[in-house]
């Protein structure tokens, strides 16, 4: 789904049809350096300045590449893809939402789920390495406070959106 394959400080995209998402060409390379967020053509330099502006105070870099995609994405340090926007509009407010998700998530999940979700050593855990091929955003949540673990009662529904954001790309 949200995975790339890696060379060096190089992105080799290649994104699964299961989140119906058309492939970039093997030879797709994108270099990251931070979070970043990648706009594939048709953006406009004015559009990347814009998206840039209000990014660049988060964080998170903005970097055009010359693919032509319908959609952007979120890039962590790691090079793994971890948001795809399917609409540039969404981009600012889902970063925000991506960001939080991620400060609460290593603040209250990765003592028992580590810090990519692969972590399985705590009793009953599971790993969410990967949750997000599996499953939809709202089964993520659903699935959240299934097990007794979590109370999600206690989170507003733009905390538990941001959660599910960030669970989403592990």
């Amino acid at each position: 789904m949200k995975r790339l394959i890696l060379s060096g400080t190089w992105v080799l995209a290649m994104l699964m049809a299961a989140q119906q998402v058309p492939e970039l060409g093997s030879k797709t390379r994108i270099p990251v350096k931070a979070i970043s967020v990648v706009l594939f053509q048709p953006a406009t330099p004015e559009a990347v300045k814009a998206l840039a502006g209000r990014l660049e105070p988060l964080g998170v870099q903005v970097t055009a590449s010359s693919e032509t995609a319908p959609y952007a994405l979120l890039v962590d340090k790691g090079r793994f893809v971890r948001r795809v926007f399917r609409e540039r509009q969404s981009i600012p407010e889902e970063v925000r939402l991506w960001l939080a998700g991620r400060a609460m998530y290593r603040s209250q999940c990765a003592r028992c789920h580590g810090e990519d979700g692969r972590d399985e050593g705590y009793p009953g855990t599971k790993s969410m390495a990967g949750i997000g091929n599996r499953y939809s955003e709202d089964e993520i949540e659903r699935r959240t406070g299934l097990a007794g673990f979590v109370d999600l009662s206690s989170l507003t529904v733009e905390q538990r959106r941001a959660l599910t954001i960030f669970t989403a790309g592990l």
